[in-house]
């Protein structure tokens, strides 16, 4: 039998990045959203940074939604936010703004 088949019950392994990675690709989403008709989001997926941006953008949302309604509105909010990818979110959204 062979083993070397995938299980679909392994955990997935999340890639972490460099400061310098994240400058470099938030810098190339930027770029890129300069150009009509291409998306940031697709380099984004490329480059590998996609889901984790995406997740962390529902964990502000969510912290938004949970300060604005709901009992322990700051806690909960915090709650989220702690949840946020800062160490990446922050280099890859100053690139941005500094390449365009």
């Amino acid at each position: 039998m062979n083993e070397n088949h995938s299980n679909p019950a392994a955990p997935s392994v999340e890639r972490r990045t460099s400061l310098i990675g994240d400058l470099i690709r938030g810098a190339m989403i930027g770029i890129v959203e300069t150009v009509p008709g291409v998306s940031g989001g697709t380099v984004a997926l490329v480059v590998g940074i996609y889901t984790r941006l995406i997740k962390s953008a529902s964990h502000v949302v969510s912290a938004m939604r949970r300060l604005a309604t709901g009992p322990h509105r700051w806690a909960s909010a915090k709650a989220e936010l702690a949840l946020v990818e800062w160490r990446m979110i922050i280099p890859v959204m100053l690139a941005m703004v500094v390449a365009v």
